[in-house]
């Protein structure tokens, strides 16, 4: 957990101490307040249901499993505030956002919600109530500043992070799966995640290349350079040219254009032969998209990976979660950004939010017999690939069992156990899935905003001092580093601001 998500975090060129600093120690924070406040909601939320009276709080085996779920929930909305909260604050909103969480997982506990991979607990809540947070403790100042960007080496370390995630994401979704499932859960958590892998690379080159298409208006042309012989090299002189910066045609500086002087010169046979051609890149890989949109896959399958949903319905899954991500991360963002002023600094949304909630709203929400129609989603993914159906309420005992056909109900208890026990029918769980859904999302909007208005209250970054996304500010930097070197020269330009002696040495080493 630590490792995925705090290597995930450091592609901001100065903010690597904190991005793994700070998850460090909002994890070990986490972990230990969500024993003591899931022990409180539950019994609270027992009272309420059976009467039952409050006694001293039990730990088992599965609640630093449960803790973690929680500190994934944290960490995400980290995510989107990375770069714009101060260490006190975001022990605030951590604290906060885990009474939240225990308010909510408490919720689908009693519901009887389906949600193995926690798509619905963890993914959603944790994405929209960072982004909740975000828009009231985000200035445009802070967007503005010239460290919320990436470099070469950040973007690097990020990498780790998301190979991290990748390896492990499928023990993440079948850590709480009984033992009929587990083997079920991580397969289709390999297959669903390789596919967005897949699909993510297919649909960075392709979107980034449309867009560069349009930004540049490049035009295709059938017309063909004329053909040159030979000897008209051996007639070439370099000096009738010169390399001009074609500013008009391309904003990027690498853009060149080779263009004859207009003074006249000897004549050249090679320099009527030669046209006029723009050096512009189209498409390619987006670090941004294959950091991130990579992992769509684990996160959409989360809600149904330990059901019979076949290697079709997973790979199917996967792939459109990572297309869907990638469009977040080219189109959707972007468009929040500048229509809304909502501020996604690790664009959780395209990574948790979108493939958590539209994807599970097509799997997992089938339409129930008798009120809508006759099929479901579910089934048509089953007759296309010849798998077990897919979502909630679509899953039978006939399509759980059968793989499983001497322990039908064995199986299928083991993935709906508040449905077996109630006595519940497909129908009646999928509309328990959809509610739930709309629950969890209000749920992390409403204490998202809460939690930023009281964060507000603290001290927040000094974003005129340009400290939003700078590791200066709460770190001690090593000096001889990018970020050392410039501390020093801020306090060799205070002190002598303060008019202490500064020897040229000392500034000559800082700079």
């Amino acid at each position: 957990m630590q490792v995925g998500f705090g290597f995930l975090m450091t592609f901001l060129k100065r903010y690597g101490y904190s991005s793994v600093g700070l998850t460090f120690m909002t994890a070990a924070v986490t972990i230990q307040w969500y024993v003591v406040c899931d022990g409180l909601m539950t019994q609270i939320f027992d009272h309420a249901a059976t009467g039952k009276s409050f006694e001293p709080i039990k730990i088992s085996m599965e609640t630093p499993i449960f803790g973690d779920f929680c500190t994934a929930a944290v960490l995400i909305s980290f995510g989107a505030l990375l770069g714009k909260v101060s260490p006190l604050q975001l022990l605030l909103i951590a604290f906060l956002e885990t009474v939240f969480f225990c308010i909510n997982e408490n919720i689908a506990k009693h519901l009887g919600v389906v949600d193995i991979g926690g798509s619905l607990i963890v993914h959603l809540f944790g994405a929209y109530f960072g982004l909740a947070a975000s828009k009231v403790l985000t200035s445009e100042s802070m967007v503005a500043s010239a460290l919320n960007a990436a470099s070469y080496r950040s973007d690097l370390f990020a990498m780790i992070g998301t190979l991290f995630l990748w390896c492990y994401w499928p023990s993440f979704n079948s850590i709480l799966a009984g033992e009929t499932a587990r083997e079920r859960t991580i397969l289709n958590t390999v297959l669903a995640i390789s596919a967005s892998c897949a699909a993510t690379f297919t649909m960075s080159s392709l979107l980034h290349y449309l867009e560069d298409m349009e930004k540049h208006k490049v035009k295709r042309t059938t017309r063909r350079c004329p053909s040159l012989a030979p000897s008209d090299f051996k007639k070439f002189d370099a000096s009738k040219f010169q390399i001009e910066l074609n500013e008009a045609a391309s904003p990027d500086p690498k853009a060149l254009t080779l263009e004859a002087p207009d003074t006249p010169a000897s004549p050249d046979p090679l320099i009527g032969k030669l046209t006029k051609k723009k050096r512009t890149k189209l498409g390619g890989f987006s670090m941004v998209d294959i950091q991130n949109a990579t992992l769509a896959g684990g996160v959409a399958v989360g809600a149904v990976a330990n059901m019979v949903i076949g290697p079709g319905g997973a790979i199917l899954i996967g792939m459109m979660s990572g297309m869907l991500s990638v469009g977040g991360f080219v189109h959707i963002q972007p468009w929040l950004q500048s229509k809304l002023g909502l501020h996604d600094t690790c664009g959780v949304h395209n990574l948790h939010g979108l493939p958590a909630a539209h994807l599970h709203r097509l799997w997992g929400l089938p339409v129930k017999p008798g009120l809508y129609g006759a099929y479901t989603i579910g089934g048509l993914i089953s007759k296309m690939f010849g798998c077990g159906v897919v979502g909630g309420a679509a899953s039978t005992t006939d399509a759980h069992g059968a793989q499983y056909s001497y322990r039908r109900e064995e199986v299928l208890c083991d993935v709906f156990s508040h449905r077996c026990e109630h006595h519940l029918d497909a129908g009646d769980q999928a509309l328990i899935q959809f509610e739930y859904m709309l629950i969890s999302l209000m749920m992390a909007l409403l204490g998202g905003s809460i939690t930023g208005i009281i964060a507000r209250q603290v001290a927040n970054i000094d974003t005129e001092e340009n400290d939003a996304f700078n590791d200066d500010q709460f770190w001690q930097v090593a000096e001889g580093t990018t970020y050392g070197e410039t501390h020093a020269l801020k306090e060799l330009l205070l002190h002598d601001k303060l008019g202490k002696s500064t020897s040229n040495s000392k500034l000559s080493n800082a700079v």
